[in-house]
């Protein structure tokens, strides 16, 4: 029985050799190809994250008292002016920019804004946008509205109730002293906000930056397509050979298991040999992900082991798909469609957070779900018993459909 199985996988491992050279120039042509996307995707993400502004129009008598002083302030010394660009325009001109895309919105500071104020009055700032006010942007755009409002408003009202008490209570002495005090202060706490306020990052994804977010993401993709570039190794047009290894008393299952563990073979060596050039060839470049760039080239290497389960199911999900569709056409139809389709909704094209929740709880229970959750557990250090046991059940459940399937075609039932 030891002879004959390792002569059945010597037959396989030959048969596998023999057409790794195309499969190996696929493999290259695949690799590039989603490595520029990847590349191009974490690119603008980073662009957007880091660089990109929210333009807001200002429009209105900014020479009032105060006002103009504090949008100066908000352009020139707050932190905001590295995310939020205040520009200053006719009405008429911030209403066409709106149009035409050049700026989000703009804010109209009505007349007569600081005159009701120092009456105790509140005229409110209008907030204009050529978007329903539906969505995070729009309602973060209200907010800042409403806090520039705010803002005004109470610190106007603070140095003009100082004003009137110091008049009524006849404190004039230190009047214009006082008045720069309060000035003072109200800045003060302003630009000095973002000391009361820690930030904690907890990352887009199971821990992770967006940048390794979408490096999960291409590696999930690279395996789902894997099955197409190996094509010739597992496709098969005549079944004689295992009609009579049935005949000859060699279950089916056997063939099965033995033909799979030498595709698995060359899967993970592959992988492995990929992961290990990456890992030399970034290992001195930065590319502003920190789950890369601080980790040594052996890291890669034993990544592809961290994430040999899912390597394991998606690799027996491609095998049974070639058991159990004849055509040759029907086959990488039907896992070109699943690769690219299972790739979006869970997640690894796209954020999946952007996505309707039943779109998320049905992507949660694809083998591509349970794969990418657990590739990206892996790589933050965070790995769920669920994520194990769903991939753990997938292989299992894709072996056995394969073997049923070879034993149904074998017997003649086409």
């Amino acid at each position: 029985m030891n002879k004959i199985i390792t002569k059945y996988l010597a037959l396989q491992t030959k048969r596998t050799l023999k057409h790794f050279p195309s499969v190996f120039i696929i493999t290259i042509l695949l690799i590039v190809s989603i490595s520029l996307s990847c590349v191009f995707i974490i690119d603008r993400s980073l662009e957007d994250d880091n660089r990109k502004k929210i333009t807001i129009g200002i429009t209105g008598d900014l020479s009032q008292t105060y006002l103009g002083v504090g949008i100066n302030a908000l352009q020139s010394i707050d932190s905001s002016r590295f995310s939020i660009e205040f520009l200053t325009m006719e009405e008429e001109d911030a209403r066409q920019a709106v149009l035409n895309n050049t700026i989000t919105g703009y804010i109209r500071i009505p007349d007569g804004f600081v005159k009701a104020l120092t009456k105790m009055n509140n005229i409110p700032v209008v907030y204009v946008t050529g978007e329903k006010p539906s969505g995070f942007g729009s309602v973060m755009m209200n907010e800042i509205a409403k806090t520039i409002s705010d803002i005004v408003i109470e610190t106007q009202k603070g140095i003009y109730g100082m004003q009137n008490a110091s008049i009524q209570l006849n404190k004039k002495q230190n009047y214009k002293q006082n008045t720069t005090k309060i000035n003072v202060e109200y800045i003060d706490t302003i630009l000095n906000r973002t000391n009361t306020v820690k930030t904690e990052y907890i990352g887009i994804s199971d821990g992770l930056s967006m940048g390794a977010y979408f490096v999960c993401g291409g590696i999930m993709i690279f395996l789902l397509l894997w099955g197409i570039t190996c094509n010739s190794c597992l496709y098969k047009k005549d079944r004689s050979n295992e009609k009579l290894l049935v005949s000859k008393g060699h279950s089916v299952f056997f063939q099965v298991l033995c033909e799979y563990l030498i595709f698995l073979l060359i899967t993970v060596v592959m992988f492995t040999v990929i992961f290990a050039v990456a890992g030399f060839a970034i290992q001195n470049v930065k590319w502003g992900i920190k789950e890369i760039d601080s980790v040594y080239p052996y890291d890669f290497i034993l990544y592809v082991i961290k994430i040999l389960p899912v390597i394991i199911m998606i690799t027996s999900l491609q095998f049974m798909l070639y058991e159990m569709i004849s055509g040759y056409v029907g086959v990488l139809l039907v896992q070109f469609v699943y690769a690219i389709g299972s790739a979006y909704i869970c997640g690894c094209l796209y954020p999946s957070s952007y996505f309707p929740e039943h779109i998320r709880n049905i992507a949660s229970f694809l083998p591509t779900g349970f794969g990418i959750t657990y590739m990206r557990q892996s790589m933050s250090g965070s790995l769920a018993l669920n994520s194990v046991l769903g991939v753990s059940v997938f292989s299992v459940l894709f072996i056995l459909s394969s073997a049923v399937s070879r034993s149904y075609r074998i017997g003649g039932k086409q």
